[in-house]
Formats: C-alpha cells, sequence, structure tokens
C-alpha cells in the first residue's frame, strides 16, 4: 500500500511540472520574416532595418534577408521596415502565445537615389542627442522635410535642400527625458518628393537622480536689500516633487514658504527676508538647504548692516567712502517711480537714486555713496518721478544713526 502511495505522488509530481513547463512555454511568442524586392521576390535585402515600435527592438537582415523576433508577450504589434535606395513600410501582426507568426515585407525600390544613415538612433539611457545624415545620390538638389515624430523629439533642421551629386545633410535628433516615464520606440518619418524613409528611434528610460534645481545659489543683500527672490524646479522625469528648507541658523534670516511641491518642469518661488536689527554681526554669511528627493541644494547668503551717517573716523572732509558715510531712507511717500536725491543748500543735486520697484512704505533703502557730500554742510531730500533737475521734498526725511529704528525723521541734515 505504501509502495503505491508513493508511486502516485510521484506521478502526480512529474504531472505537475509537465504541467508548468508547458505553461511556461506558451507564455510568449515568436516574429520572424523575409524582407526581399517587390520587384522581385526572391531576391533577399541585406543591411535592411526591422524595428518593433512599442519594444525599442530593431534588428538588421543579413545576407539572406530573414530577421526574427523572440519572446514577445502575446498581443499586436507596428513593425517598420526600411532600407536605403528603398521606400519605407510598416505592418501590424498579432502574436500569440506558443506561435511563430510570419511577417515578410516587400521593399520597392525609391524613385530618389537618397541615402540615409544610420536607419536606426538608439539613444539608450545616457544620450540625449544624436544624428543621422541624408546623401543626395542625384545629380540635381532635393528637397526633404522631417514628420510623424512625437513631441519628446527635436528634430533640427526639419527640412531642407540637400545639393546634387553626394550633397550631404546632417540632422540632430534631441531627447527631452523629462516628458518620458518608461523605455519609448518610435520612428520618424523622412519625405522625399514621392518617397519616404523611417528612421527608428529607441530612447531607455532612467530615472532622474536629482530632482531639483535652484535659479540662485547666492543671495547678496548687501546694505541695500530687505527681500530676495529665488526659484525651485522641479527637473525630474517622474510627476511631482515635495521639497523642504530647513530653519535657518540664525534668528535674522526668514524663508517663505519653507516646504512646497512643484510639478515636473515647473518652478515655485521661495523669498529669503533679512531683518538687520537682529543680526549679531556687521557682515553675515550663512546658508539656508533645500531638501528633496535625490540629494539636497544650499543657498549661501551675505548679508551687511546699515552704516550710520558721519564720518567713522580720519581726516577725510567727505563722507560716503564704501565703508562709511551710508545714509538710508525711510518713509510713507516711497515710489517705484520717484528718483530721490540729495540737495546741498545751493539746491543742486549731487546725487541720486531711483528706488527698486519692490519698495513698499516700512522699507529701508541706503543711499550707497556719496562722496560729494562735504563735512559740515546741509543736505535736504527731494523726489521727482523723472530723472530729477528741480523737485520739491515729498519725503518723510532722512533717518540717522546706527540702525533704521530708533531715531528721529529729519527734512535735513548736516554732514559729520
Amino acid at each position: 500500500m505504501k509502495k503505491t502511495i508513493a508511486w502516485m505522488a510521484c506521478l502526480l509530481g512529474i504531472i505537475l511540472i509537465s504541467s508548468c513547463s508547458k505553461d511556461e512555454d506558451v507564455m510568449t511568442g515568436t516574429i520572424s520574416g523575409f524582407v526581399s524586392e517587390y520587384a522581385n521576390a526572391n531576391t533577399p535585402i541585406a543591411g535592411a532595418s526591422i524595428t518593433l515600435n512599442g519594444k525599442g527592438i530593431t534588428k538588421v537582415t543579413g545576407s539572406d534577408g530573414r530577421f526574427e523576433f523572440t519572446d514577445l508577450e502575446p498581443g499586436t504589434y507596428t513593425i517598420a521596415a526600411s532600407a536605403n535606395t528603398y521606400q519605407s513600410t510598416t505592418k501590424q501582426v498579432t502574436v500569440y502565445a506558443g506561435q511563430t507568426i510570419n511577417c515578410d515585407f516587400q521593399l520597392a525600390k525609391a524613385s530618389s537615389n537618397v541615402e540615409i544613415s544610420p536607419l536606426t538612433l538608439a539613444f539608450g539611457t545616457d544620450n540625449d542627442q544624436l544624428t543621422f545624415t541624408i546623401t543626395n545620390r542625384n545629380s540635381s538638389a532635393l528637397q526633404y522635410s522631417i514628420s510623424g515624430y512625437p513631441s519628446y523629439l527635436t528634430v533640427t533642421p526639419s527640412s531642407a535642400t540637400v545639393a546634387g551629386n553626394g550633397g550631404k545633410q546632417t540632422v540632430t535628433v534631441k531627447v527631452n527625458r523629462n516628458e518620458i516615464d518608461k523605455d519609448v520606440s518610435t520612428s520618424l518619418t523622412v519625405n522625399v518628393g514621392s518617397d519616404s524613409y523611417s528612421v527608428a528611434v529607441s530612447i531607455g528610460y532612467k530615472e532622474q537622480t536629482e530632482k531639483i534645481s535652484l535659479s540662485e545659489t547666492t543671495l547678496d543683500f548687501g546694505q541695500q536689500y530687505t527681500e530676495l527672490q529665488f526659484a525651485i524646479k522641479n527637473i525630474g522625469n517622474s510627476g511631482d516633487v515635495s521639497w523642504t528648507i530647513d530653519a535657518p541658523t540664525v534668528n535674522c534670516v526668514k524663508v517663505n514658504p519653507a516646504q512646497g511641491v512643484t510639478a515636473m518642469g515647473k518652478e515655485s518661488q521661495v523669498t529669503v527676508s533679512i531683518d538687520r536689527d537682529k543680526m549679531t554681526e556687521d557682515n553675515l554669511q550663512t546658508f539656508i538647504t533645500v531638501r528633496a528627493a535625490g540629494g539636497s541644494k544650499s543657498v549661501q547668503i551675505f548679508a551687511s548692516r546699515y552704516q550710520g551717517g558721519g564720518n567713522q573716523g580720519g581726516s577725510s572732509s567727505t563722507i560716503g567712502s564704501a565703508s562709511q558715510g551710508y545714509y538710508w531712507l525711510t518713509g510713507k511717500s516711497f515710489s517705484e517711480t520717484n528718483y530721490y536725491t540729495l540737495a546741498d543748500a545751493s539746491n543742486n543735486n549731487i546725487f541720486t537714486i531711483k528706488l527698486p520697484s519692490n519698495c513698499n512704505v516700512n522699507s529701508s533703502y541706503s543711499l550707497i555713496s556719496a562722496p560729494q557730500m562735504v563735512k559740515g554742510s546741509t543736505y535736504t531730500l527731494k523726489s521727482s518721478t523723472t530723472a530729477p533737475t528741480d523737485a520739491t521734498s515729498e519725503f518723510e526725511g532722512f533717518y540717522l544713526g546706527s540702525s533704521a529704528k530708533g531715531t528721529t525723521a529729519v527734512a535735513s541734515f548736516t554732514a559729520q
């Protein structure tokens, strides 16, 4: 009895193994074929390119004109056949599991004597640009145009005239990988008169390691700016990217927003602001870090405090050098269309600035370096919507001191 049970178990195992093997054998199919001349079906065409669209696979026929695609999943495929001096053609073939499907091509001679090389562009995962050459073997010039390619390809030049007697034209094909999210195969068609030639294109998908790029890697606030911006761009090729910005290491720097989501190919603006009252040093150097999948990037930040009015020492009779003599403006009459001018006691304009377009009621702006200011002389402020000649005062006044707050606004001042 035990021998009988063991024998039956062994037989069942053999049947199961045989069944599994049979199932594996019939999971895929094959396409094979023969490429010959249209005028003589028995004359093989060697060197013809046969492309299985949707798979990115290209076979080149040997001297016997034959090709074969194996291990194909069941389904319908489009096959393109092309060869130099022959007109290109395509066919649709349905593959069934466990079967070999025959697909022969007969290519008609092209009326124009044109060669295209290569007939297959395999970009792989790393190349973004490849070329092919159109050679005109006719005695007269010819015109061509290229059509039938998808939006993620750029073709240059897509149309042109090629000189006769061996004239050549190089065509550049570029891939925008941001528009693909899988391996793709396609083709483009070169049209010459009534003839058409197919150039097969295959592109391997590669996950973009870096997801973001920054429009600025340095923000220099100097002594004038209180707000600056940079953009975070999604350079990935697989949808939205989430990012965060680490809290600044100094409390005088603020960022807004500190996190976000940016669509593929799009940008998000980030505003960085400086509060100089909270600066603990005259010259600030720090950085902020933006983090996203694939790595992080940093923006370096530089800023200086406003310098107070007056000579900071030395025997110079003027103020306003690169490191001293700065006066700043604060007030409710700021206008981005206005020029603000220092005038001396004789109402001569000696120094003019035009405020940046982002000025607002409570912002401060430096009058950067006014070397014409003479110690002991009195100056007033004037504003104008045009480059000033004469203008009446429209401004609250100057703020003098070591910071823009806690000081007194004056209509005029005397250089110290």
